[in-house]
């Protein structure tokens, strides 16, 4: 039963169990499930929240680029549909992100769901395509660069026949 205690970006100070998750103010807080892996990078899910492991070797590396991360989601207004980073922290022995959980589903998911209806209206398909310009517009309108923008990391939430693009 591994447990550490650290200072947490989250809520203060907090303990990570493996086998309970974080415990908050002795409030039990459920426990991460994986809700992306690649060869790179790890993220989980915790309520509200979203973590991102990175999976180099290099645990110096892999902190720069958290934190260059963080900067850049500091950098941007409020106003722009961007994962808002709320810290970094030690993950499993690893450095994370902790970033407030953007809801909705990859472009790559609803790239799928649209394969299977064809018949979807175009406006729906040209709304979702509109999100994501409005988006990569705001970040260049604030002088930020997305350097491996993927069909993964594209998060569309859909409102009353609009959407919106979280990267």
């Amino acid at each position: 039963h591994d447990t550490t205690r650290r200072n947490s970006p989250m809520d203060g100070t907090s303990s990570f169990s493996s086998s309970t998750g974080f415990i908050v103010n002795d409030k039990v807080v459920d426990t991460p499930v994986i809700v992306h892996r690649s060869a790179s990078t790890t993220i989980y899910r915790q309520q509200n929240r979203g973590i991102k492991v990175l999976s180099s070797n290099s645990s110096s590396t892999d902190r720069m680029k958290l934190q260059h991360e963080q900067t850049i989601s500091q950098k941007l207004p409020s106003s722009c549909h961007k994962r808002h980073v709320l810290g970094i922290t030690i993950f499993h022995g690893q450095n994370a992100l902790v970033f407030k959980w953007a809801n909705g589903i990859t472009l790559k998911e609803w790239i799928k769901k649209m394969q299977l209806h064809p018949q979807a209206d175009l406006k729906v398909r040209l709304n979702a395509a509109l999100a994501i310009i409005s988006t990569l517009r705001q970040f260049h309108e604030n002088g930020v660069v997305y350097n491996h923008l993927t069909i993964d990391n594209i998060v569309l939430n859909s409102s009353g026949g609009n959407y919106d693009a979280t990267f």
